[in-house]
């Protein structure tokens, strides 16, 4: 059985958004999302993780030989499914934990 990466690359990319979001807010301090990380190491380390979840996400259809129709439709999947994992981490992480 030969592994998937395309499959296992999406996957990983999807739950990397809301793991790094919540990592971020339970690093924040109390008063709102990203208090006291405006100087840390973490910031970056943040926009690299969504950065390399986009990339991910987008260059999944290209690992494996299909159609370009397919490819192109997977990819525009892949972009939606990117914003829909970002505004709901956003809203369910970010905004939740910090309602100010």
């Amino acid at each position: 059985m030969s592994l998937r990466w395309a499959k296992v690359i999406v996957i990983a990319s999807i739950l990397a958004i809301p793991i790094s979001y919540g990592v971020y807010a339970d690093l924040s301090g109390e008063n709102h999302f990203g208090q006291g990380l405006e100087h840390s190491l973490y910031r970056p380390v943040f926009w690299a993780v969504q950065f390399l979840a986009f990339s991910g996400l987008i260059l999944s259809p290209c690992l494996k030989f299909q159609s370009e129709r397919r490819q192109g439709l997977l990819m525009v999947l892949a972009v939606l499914a990117f914003l829909a994992d970002e505004a709901l981490s956003i809203m369910f992480i970010a905004v939740a934990c910090f309602p100010d």
